[in-house]
């Protein structure tokens, strides 16, 4: 049986105050306690971004991909040993900016995966430009006269594309 004491690292989160990360992290904690999750049947992968850092405070299994690749490394994780349950931690730009294309391969393949999008609507990182989730007129520094641009619905996209 999985202990939450099972599930520390020596690190400690660096995520801002009020960062919605904070929450994903402790109910993947919990739920990885309720489920028995740990390393020798599940897998992290994650991407580049705020998001990213989750690998360093779980310990779990883990690896942090490149911009936009978490799912196409998770998909290999999940073909390699289909046992596994497998989590990808992804930011929106770094799921549907830089990976938009895997995301939508990964969606038609349906392998069994759980993806969790770290959804704040902003490269966070990079002075806070938008992404392609911002709702059109936020203003940000890169977009002074607000976003040109309308938001997509990921979750239409993930179910024309065969998600279940």
């Amino acid at each position: 049986m999985t202990k939450m004491a099972d599930l520390q690292t020596p690190h400690s989160p660096n995520w801002c105050p009020g960062c919605g990360d904070l929450n994903i992290w402790s109910s993947f904690k919990n739920a990885a306690v309720q489920e028995g999750w740990d390393s020798s049947n599940t897998a992290i992968i994650a991407g580049i971004g705020c998001h990213g850092h989750i690998v360093n405070f779980v310990k779990i299994n883990s690896f942090e991909g490149l911009h936009g690749r978490a799912l196409p490394v998770a998909t290999g994780v999940k073909m390699a040993n289909n046992r596994l349950n497998v989590f990808v931690f992804t930011g929106d730009g770094d799921c549907f900016g830089e990976g938009g294309n895997h995301f939508i391969h990964t969606c038609r393949r349906n392998h069994d995966l759980t993806v969790l999008i770290h959804d704040n609507s902003l490269y966070s990182l990079t002075t806070g430009q938008t992404s392609p989730l911002t709702a059109r007129g936020f203003k940000t520094k890169s977009t002074p006269q607000g976003n040109p641009d309308e938001p997509f619905n990921p979750l239409a996209l993930a179910i024309i594309s065969g998600a279940t």
